[in-house]
């Protein structure tokens, strides 16, 4: 039997030897002199020599502190690339190197001084005194440091009181490039840049097309809090002499919400314009922002929502949605178009509309009910139709089940498993679970949950069962840190301080964006959970909004916090896809309280033992045809089994050894294949490859069994049995 790392082996790893958290041994880098590496860190021809020249002149190679002189020597360069590798060596130093940077602004030479200011940057740490130095440079004498500066100003001096009046003031440069960059500076900074609304109202009208995009940009991201603006938005809208930034304006007023509800002629009239570009769309998204109050354009929007050869048919479908009891007229339209069910995106998008137009549209629940029911339609427009139900009729949704009536899984009978004794954890071992999250730090290798360019399953104390997911063919870099993995080793006994830690904003190693992925990306906040759990399912229907910081878009690589690694690592022990990077970073300060409500408890052991339970009683519901919503039952079961085995093996392996002695092994015609898996219940083989490294006697004795019984070649390959 396979059985957890105990803690005091554990902490014995984490003092002695190994070093539980350090890297490999690192290599020589002393074979080269900083000069050297400085003309390998330009080297543009051959990357790896550049990624090789940055650990040797960073913060953890040989010549440390002593680089930084010579790195800022070498921002006096021309080519872009090579400056910013050089300004993100620099940025690796962290920040104590912002002393050295500041100094570097008083430099002669202007491309040191904008390198400085890139690096400031992507330190990316709010300092007072790196604020104002920077601030001072919006008056260099060169516009190319005088909009580095201005681009820069969002992160280095956001907490600073005098950053937006020194971007107003910036605003009135004569140089194009740096009024643009500071616009952009101050959308990125959004609701903090809302003193700004009246020099944004005038960058509206710049002679420069760039710089009236960004402007409308900066006031969107500002959102209701722009309201003053509106009346020049209107004017912006209207003035049909700057066509390429009008679909940009009806947006921003889309942004601004109900407070921008005296646009709404202007953005009508913009609906029954001729076709030009995103324009009509664009209007008519904006309309369902600024929702109930824009009843006046139900007209308008009905004939684009009858228009079947109209391309924006479906913003206005869902603008009429968000417009509510008013659009009543379209019900019968949106009616006769859930017959089409050939375009999954727009049923989803008609059953949304229809809910928001609510008991208005009680002619559609007859249909609306039968495409929830409908398990051969995609799960997400079965949803949504469930929902429209619920809130056009609630007390006939709560009769026909609504709730539930969609889902792909159902729950079978949870087993009656007694949760054996367990000894309380010491002082010592709590201190020393404390200490291995600390070490969290020293991560520097993505992994399941922590890459830009990999998503799959993992359990990282089996590392055989790791299911790759989506990501390109390429070497994604990924090494299991031993910390972590002892970590969720630990199970319940490590949940309770790994759901502490979600806030430690400590950075680790490992940065996401760059060369590892997007770098122009926004924080997410989806997680997922088994439906049928009643507290995450209603924990993760509340609608959370991420903190400030995390809405704006990341226009630097991302440094995963230990918080972050905490995030994941609870996912893994829970059985939980959490994903702190995917294609983008994920806004953890919105989600720990999601997290934390339905993980903490004062009995964690038999909180995680009750949710894996749960998730081995979720059953797939069978379309009559294909396994695909099915499967989601069978990957719960199979996720909740391994873990079962892996934390509660004297409690679960009986139970497991019994399911498995109850398996038809049979190799299977082509046409029975999959009666064979529903029969079962799981994925037969996957199950099987789950729980085959356990050695408890009871499973070992049902695997053997299994090898007896079957004649699929299949099963037999995984079975430890047939591998002796």
């Amino acid at each position: 039997m396979r059985a957890p790392m105990s803690l005091a082996v554990v902490f014995v790893l984490a003092t002695v030897g190994r070093g539980l958290g350090e890297d490999e041994k690192t290599p020589d880098y002393s074979k080269k002199t900083v000069a050297k590496w400085i003309e390998a860190l330009k080297d543009q021809e051959n990357p790896e020599n550049a990624a090789e020249a940055r650990q040797a002149l960073g913060p953890n190679g040989p010549y440390a502190k002593s680089a930084i002189p010579a790195l800022i020597d070498a921002l006096d360069e021309r080519k872009l690339p090579i400056r910013s590798e050089v300004a993100e060596t620099l940025a690796d130093y962290g920040p104590p190197v912002l002393t050295d940077l500041v100094q570097a602004l008083k430099r002669p030479e202007f491309l040191v001084r904008a390198g400085a200011i890139e690096a400031i940057k992507k330190v990316n740490v709010r300092s007072n005194e790196s604020a104002k130095a920077v601030i001072d440079t919006l008056k260099d004498e060169n516009p190319g440091v005088r909009a580095m500066a201005a681009w820069c100003l969002a992160t280095t001096g956001g907490e600073s009181d005098k950053t937006v009046p020194a971007l107003i003031l910036a605003l009135q440069d004569n140089d194009y490039r740096v009024r643009a960059a500071v616009v952009h500076s101050l959308g990125t900074m959004g609701r903090r840049a809302e003193p700004a609304v009246p020099a944004l109202e005038a960058a509206l009208k710049d002679k420069e097309s760039i710089v009236r995009h960004e402007a409308a940009g900066a006031l969107m991201t500002i959102g209701p809090s722009a309201k003053a603006a509106v009346p020049a938005l209107i004017e912006a809208l209207k003035n049909k002499n700057t066509s390429n930034d009008r679909d940009r304006i009806a947006q921003t007023l889309g942004w601004i919400g109900p407070a921008a509800a005296e646009a709404i002629p202007a953005l009508i009239e913009a609906l029954q314009e001729p076709d030009e570009g995103w324009l009509k769309r664009s209007a008519a998204i904006a309309l369902g922002e600024i929702g109930p109050y824009a009843k006046a354009a139900v007209p308008e929007l009905l004939k684009l929502a009858k228009d079947k050869k109209s391309e924006e048919r479906y913003e206005a479908i869902a603008t009429l949605g968000k417009i509510g009891p008013a659009a009543k007229a379209v019900v019968p339209t949106l009616i006769e178009a859930l017959g089409n069910r050939k375009h999954i995106g727009n049923l989803r998008t008609i059953a949304i509309a229809l809910g928001g137009i609510g008991p208005e549209a009680k002619a559609a629940l007859p249909v609306l009910m039968e495409l929830a029911r409908d398990l051969k339609t995609d799960n997400q427009v079965r949803e949504a139709a469930a929902f429209a139900v619920i809130k056009i009729d609630p007390d006939l949704a709560a009769k026909e089940k609504m709730e539930s009536a969609y889902l792909n899984v159902r729950l079978g009978k949870v087993p009656s498993v007694k949760l054996a004794p367990r000894a309380e954890l010491t002082n010592e071992q709590k201190n020393g679970i404390k200490a291995l999250i600390a070490k969290l730090a020293y991560i520097k290798n993505p992994d399941f949950g922590m890459s830009a360019t990999l998503s799959g399953l993992a359990f990282v104390p089996l590392p055989e069962q790791k299911h790759w997911g989506i990501g390109p063919l390429k070497d994604h870099d990924t090494k299991t840190s031993d910390v972590f993995r002892s970590l969720v080793e630990m199970g319940p006994d490590a949940l309770p301080f790994l759901l502490e830690t979600l806030e430690d904003k400590t950075p680790t190693r490992l940065k996401v964006g760059h060369n590892s992925g997007p770098i122009f990306m926004a924080f997410g906040t989806e997680i997922t959970g088994n439906p049928l759990n009643k507290l995450e399912r209603r924990v993760l229907s509340e609608v959370i909004t991420p903190d400030y910081d995390e809405k704006s878009l990341l226009s630097e690589p991302y440094t995963l916090k230990v918080g972050d690694v905490c995030f994941v690592a609870i996912g893994q022990i829970v059985g939980r896809q959490y994903k702190v990077v995917r294609y983008q970073p994920t806004a953890i300060g919105a989600l720990h309280k999601r997290v934390r409500a339905i993980w903490s408890s004062g009995d964690p052991t038999k909180k995680l033992l009750d949710s894996l339970l749960m998730d081995y009683a979720t059953e797939g519901v069978f379309n009559g045809s294909s396994l695909g919503g099915w499967s989601q039952g069978s990957a719960f079961q199979i996720q909740a089994a391994m873990r079962l085995l892996y934390y509660f093996p004297k409690e679960t392996a009986p139970l497991i050894a019994e399911r498995l002695k109850s398996f038809n092994v049979q190799d299977p015609k082509e046409d029975d294949w999959m009666k064979r898996e529903v029969r079962n219940g799981v994925r037969t083989l996957d199950f099987i490859k789950a729980v085959s490294w356990c050695r408890a006697p009871s499973i070992q004795e049902a695997l053997t069994d299994i090898y007896k019984r079957t004649d699929d070649a299949e099963i037999k390959k995984v079975l430890p049995v047939g591998r002796k």
